[in-house]
């Protein structure tokens, strides 16, 4: 009798406890569901928040083309709220009159297609202005197949459109440079295949430019004999990186379509593109500019021979003179003075004392005269330079020298004298009268040394003082102050074929040096 009352509670408890257990499956159930709910509004936030600040716009249209959906970023593009958009206008009415027939044509091919990808607009904002845009569309359709609206990206290619249009103008720029230069410019790509022939190629070598693109570089301007050097040249570049003429100016021979070959001036420049390099060169005909350095060599030549035949009809001209000084005048002057002094010695009893001071005074002037003379005969040619060479000559005109210009010549002779030929001694000899010429004139110097050097295969004089210098590069401006010296020992010295070189400085003295070699000897 007393199991029953405590069946009967132990089945109460069991449906508190389960009652229980259900209300808290039902309020967890609950909370997680809300919990999933609030993720989802979370989650939804965000989408919304990237589709309207998405780098791009976002739009979807209807069947009849009215926007039901727009992003805040594209909206921005076009300056209109929401509410002006959305329901009220159609795409249309965004677009300029140009891209709408194109939109109408491509809005009826997505609904047959689905998919429609990189079409281009001009987009038109509230305040009237254009840009251009890119757009790539998808269509939605439902359960029955029926078109519902589209999804489109949109992204704003003005800086894109203003970058390809700085391109093309820089690109319109650089073929009107090509066109119009004057030189000829070719560019041909990493297989040697000429991409471009201006004008004045076409001019200088004779092709058109539609009859050479597309054609080896080699086999139409380079002769038959460099085509293997350009090839292994190309080749060596393209692996290794190295070019024996690129970034240079070098002087090469082309050749025509008619076969003639020819010198030009050549610059290559390598530019290295995303899927290989190309090379432009640039060439110069330099026919006249060589025939104008051959007639100028040659007109050269024949004024150095001119101006060595000058010299040496100058020292004939000066020996015969000498000659004559000495022989005529020298020698009457000699026998005058000895006739002088037999009348002194023989009419010195019977000869008044005025008498006799005016036949010293004669005897002195005669005596001055033939030293004058003499001075004036190693000036033209001293004697000694044809009898003994050039080391001795010097010391004579040295001695001369100090004496009417008070600065002291030390003449120095280095290495084993040996007697040149005649034109060479005279030349040098010249060089170095004309030299301390300058060392007296402008100088300012009591000393000079003019050395003598023999050397294997040459032999070399040095003119050197330690005055007041000067600058070489500015002394032909002036002949009054070094020009014309310089000048003239230049000139003697390139018609002996000799190499002259001067070195001077303000206030650091000058140094001549004068290289013969042998075989110029």
């Amino acid at each position: 009798m007393n199991e029953a009352p405590r069946f009967d509670s132990r089945l109460r408890k069991r449906a508190s406890l389960d009652a229980c257990l259900a209300a808290a499956t039902t309020f967890a159930e609950n909370t997680e569901l809300k919990a999933l709910i609030l993720d989802a509004r979370q989650m939804a936030d965000e989408l919304r928040d990237l589709f309207d600040n998405a780098p791009c716009g976002y739009h979807s249209l209807d069947a009849a083309g009215f926007i039901v959906r727009i992003n805040d970023t594209e909206l921005g593009w076009l300056g209109y709220a929401r509410e002006e958009v959305v329901g009220t206008m159609r795409m249309t009415d965004l677009m300029s009159p140009q891209s709408r027939g194109l939109f109408a044509a491509k809005f009826a091919l997505l609904k047959q297609q689905g998919r429609l990808n990189d079409l281009e607009y001009d987009m038109r904002r509230k305040d009237g202005t254009l840009f251009p845009v890119l757009v790539n569309v998808l269509a939605v359709y439902d359960a029955a197949g029926r078109f519902a609206h589209s999804r489109a990206s949109v992204v704003d290619i003005t800086s894109r459109k203003q970058a390809e249009a700085e391109l093309k103008e820089s690109e319109l720029r650089g073929t009107a440079i090509v066109r119009a230069a004057l030189d000829c410019i070719i560019t041909i790509d990493s297989h040697g295949t000429i991409i471009e022939f201006n004008p004045a190629a076409e001019k200088t070598f004779g092709y058109l430019r539609e009859h050479v693109i597309g054609r080896d570089v080699a086999a139409t301007i380079i002769p038959p004999a460099m085509r293997g050097d350009h090839h292994r040249g190309l080749k060596r570049y393209l692996a290794t990186g190295e070019g024996s003429y690129l970034g240079r100016r070098v002087e090469v021979t082309a050749i025509r379509s008619d076969g003639s070959e020819f010198p030009v001036e050549l610059t290559i420049t390598p530019v290295k593109l995303r899927d290989q390099t190309i090379f432009t060169a640039y060439l110069r005909d330099i026919t006249r500019q060589k025939w104008a350095e051959q007639e100028l060599r040659r007109f050269t030549d024949e004024m150095q021979a001119v101006s060595r035949r000058l010299v040496e009809m100058q020292e004939i001209e000066r020996r015969a003179l000498a000659n004559e000084l000495h022989d005529l005048v020298g020698q009457k002057l000699t026998a005058l003075g000895i006739n002088l002094n037999v009348v002194q010695l023989e009419s010195a009893a019977s000869m008044t004392t005025r008498s006799a001071e005016r036949l010293q005074e004669s005897l002195n002037l005669v005596s001055d005269t033939v030293e004058s003379i003499r001075d004036v005969m190693i000036a033209l040619r001293p004697a000694v330079l044809d009898d003994y060479g050039l080391a001795p000559a010097l010391r004579s005109y040295a001695a001369q020298f100090a004496k009417h210009t008070g600065v002291a010549v030390a003449v120095i002779e280095d290495g084993t004298a040996r007697r040149l030929q005649a034109n060479a001694e005279a030349t040098l000899f010249r060089i170095a009268q004309e030299a301390l010429t300058n060392v007296a004139r402008y100088a300012r110097v009591e000393r000079a040394t003019v050395t003598m050097r023999t050397l294997p295969g040459s032999t070399r004089l040095t003119i050197v003082d330690d005055g007041c210098g000067f600058d070489p590069s500015t002394a032909h401006r002036t002949a009054r102050d070094h020009g014309w010296g310089l000048m003239i020992m230049k000139e003697r010295a390139a018609a002996l074929g000799a190499e002259l070189i001067v070195e001077s400085a303000p206030g650091r003295g000058t140094r001549i040096a004068v290289t013969l070699k042998d075989d110029a000897a």
